[in-house]
């Protein structure tokens, strides 16, 4: 029988009425008892696992919160000691430790420091050395700059003695040589012997614990070279203490020195032995702005007697100084940085009965790179003590380098130029210095972090 459209229709017709209506699923079947007991081991084995990974990163956690806690105690037990270490660095020299027994006594620490130097400099123009000394002479290319033999100890539980022997080319002599009584009454200490000044930053400092390779000019030009010592006695007090970040000072210490007033390489010392007395007082002033920010001012004041037998006659000078310093707080961090400047004015009677009033002064910027190395620039200004109308202007960039505890390297540049009425000169050249300690580390200057 052929296809007709009247079978189409029918086909059609079956096929929508089979999609309406709906397909009906089979129930599934219940699990049987073994099944079910299958799939509840199943799900407690699942759950157990869950509890034992939970567990064991639980316990990781807590090792690893032991392990943080651990580090931040360590770390600020070390910010605890560093900031004591700079309290005691900025209330000055440590005392040595007490003697145990007389073995202790009768071995010292002793310590031998060479200062190797090498210079190469150009120098122009005409001779100042009648305002400016040495600053624009020319030196030797290689040069032991010095060595000092450093005896440091003990000499009773009241007293600790120091004893400074420094050799230059054919010449020795004690720089320093003193005693430091610290246990008397009052709450005085006493240094009694051969010292240098405590005036300012720079001269209580030896040549080998200066950030530089040498001393600011207008320290040069007021107390030399190599800074001023001479015999006589010291007595300092701190005058009070405040609890840290406040405005008034962490701690206040006030001395007071009695030396004399000639026979001693200096500029403003007379030639000869006379019976005058020089003083010199100093008022340092610490604050601790933060656990890792200090500051710390200071007024020195320093006057000779009548030089008769010098080219002075007598010699007034005040100075003022400020240290800024900051540490990086991360532990374990070497970033550091130091800003610290000075001005100084003096005024010279000279011999036919006129005076020389100058000022001078300096600023240093340091930043440590890393534990070893120490970059910074220095610029100074200073007048001729003792000659009207002279002036001298210099920068010194330099790069420092601690190979270890016991050796330093140093690399400078210095640029100087001066004026002395219609005179004028200009200096620059590179020098290199090689520092380094034979037997007893002496503590750090102020300027390094360690």
């Amino acid at each position: 029988m052929p296809f007709t459209f009247t079978h189409a229709f029918s086909l059609c017709s079956a096929l929508a009425l089979a999609q309406e209506e709906p397909v009906q699923d089979k129930p599934a079947p219940e699990p049987s008892p073994a099944e079910l007991k299958q799939l509840i081991e199943q799900q407690k084995n699942e759950l157990e696992e869950l509890v034992r990974a939970c567990g064991a990163r639980l316990q990781e956690l807590e090792s690893r919160l032991r392990a943080l806690q651990e580090e931040q105690r360590a770390a600020r037990a070390e910010d605890e000691l560093d900031e004591l270490l700079r309290l005691a660095e900025a209330a000055g020299p440590a005392p040595v430790a007490r003697p145990s027994s007389a073995q202790s006594i009768l071995n010292p620490n002793v310590s031998v420091i060479p200062d190797f130097r090498t210079r190469f400099r150009e120098i122009e123009g005409d001779d100042l050395s009648g305002a400016f000394g040495d600053l624009f002479q020319e030196e030797d290319p290689f040069a032991l700059h010095g060595a000092e033999i450093e005896l440091r100890g003990a000499v009773s539980p009241e007293a600790d003695a120091v004893a400074i022997l420094g050799v230059h080319g054919e010449h020795a002599e004690f720089e320093e040589a003193y005693i430091l009584f610290h246990t008397l009454p009052w709450e005085l200490q006493a240094k009694i012997g051969k010292f240098l000044l405590n005036f300012g930053r720079a001269n209580p400092l030896h040549g080998h614990d200066l950030p530089q390779s040498d001393r600011p000019l207008v320290h040069q030009l007021l107390f030399g070279e190599e800074g001023t010592a001479s015999p006589g006695i010291s007595l300092s007090r701190v005058l009070f203490t405040t609890p840290p970040g406040g405005i008034l000072p962490a701690w206040s210490e006030l001395t007071i020195e009695a030396v004399n007033s000639a026979g001693v390489e200096a500029p403003l010392f007379g030639e000869g032995p006379i019976n005058e007395v020089a003083g010199n007082a100093h008022w340092k002033n610490f604050w601790q702005i933060t656990p890792y920010t200090d500051l710390e001012g200071g007024l020195s004041l320093f006057a000779t007697g009548n030089n008769v037998t010098g080219p002075n006659e007598s010699a007034a000078v005040a100075g003022a100084d400020l240290t800024w310093r900051w540490r990086d707080p991360e532990p374990g961090s070497a970033n550091s940085w130091l800003v610290q400047g000075e001005v100084i004015g003096s005024k010279v009677e000279i011999e036919d009965s006129s005076s020389v009033s100058a000022a001078g002064g300096y600023l240093t910027v340091q930043k440590q790179l890393d534990p070893q190395w120490y970059a910074g620039i220095r610029f100074d200004s200073a007048e001729s003590p003792t000659v009207e109308d002279s002036h001298v202007f210099g920068v010194a960039p330099y790069l420092s380098y601690y190979l270890n505890e016991f050796i330093r390297l140093r690399l400078q540049y210095t640029y100087m130029e001066g004026t002395s009425g219609d005179l004028s000169a200009a200096s620059h050249g590179l020098s290199a210095q090689l520092v380094w300690v034979l037997g007893a580390h002496p503590p750090h200057p102020y300027w390094v972090n360690r």
